[in-house]
């Protein structure tokens, strides 16, 4: 399968690395400095896998007609990114990787509703700089198709992407989306106090706050969420 990764850095490089080491035919589409680090050197990958140099190509946009794209630049740069691949991936399963309960709204806008796969990425990564990213919570994907039923196509993706991590289905990717909203309220805490995620719940006086914090967030949750 002919995979574009567009707006690989972290997240996008990570599983493209992981995707081309499984015998995908992947390309990373970046800025300028990582592409050229990649082409030149590989891919390096570090923390929960190990240490890997992952042979994989790069390029600074998408001029080929992939089998799928991934979507994983930040939720700010979605609308212009779509716009610029909508001629080349015309039928193709485009699967939108950004946090937020928006985004499959706004790539479908461009792309149309029935392009669109949607993704929670529920592990976390670190670029630092160009040609290496660094896994640092091993974790798992959460695929669904955000305007219809499961269908053979979304079963076939969700097998692509479990060579590389692993995936699960989800008939609610909503629902998914606003647990995922819901719990990053808590990452304000370590940040304010400077305590580790299980520090804060080892404190009781905190625990009650993160309660509090996902329940203020849980009023704005549609129906059904």
């Amino acid at each position: 399968m002919r995979i574009a990764v567009i707006g690989a850095g972290a997240i996008g490089s990570l599983i493209g690395g992981l995707l081309s080491e499984a015998g995908e035919d992947v390309t990373l589409i970046g800025r300028r400095p990582h592409v050229d680090a990649v082409n030149r050197n590989g891919l390096r990958i570090g923390g929960a896998v190990g240490t890997k140099q992952v042979r994989v190509r790069a390029a600074e946009r998408l001029d080929f007609v992939p089998d799928l794209a991934l979507l994983t630049m930040k939720t700010q740069g979605v609308a212009a990114a779509v716009r610029e691949i909508r001629p080349y991936v015309v039928g193709v399963p485009v699967v939108t990787m950004q946090n937020g309960v928006r985004i499959d709204e706004l790539a479908a806008a461009v792309l149309g509703k029935e392009a669109i796969l949607s993704c929670v990425v529920m592990l976390a990564a670190t670029f630092l700089e160009p040609g290496l990213v660094t896994y640092t919570t091993k974790g798992a994907l959460v695929l669904g198709a955000p305007f219809g039923p499961i269908d053979e196509r979304t079963r076939s993706v969700a097998a692509t992407l479990d060579q590389a991590v692993p995936t699960k289905l989800s008939a609610n990717i909503a629902g998914a989306h606003w647990t995922k909203l819901i719990i990053n309220e808590n990452n304000a805490l370590p940040a304010v106090t400077g305590l580790s995620i299980q520090d804060v719940n080892r404190r009781p006086a905190l625990r009650r706050l993160s309660v509090l914090l996902m329940r203020g967030q849980c009023r704005s949750c549609p129906p059904g969420a």
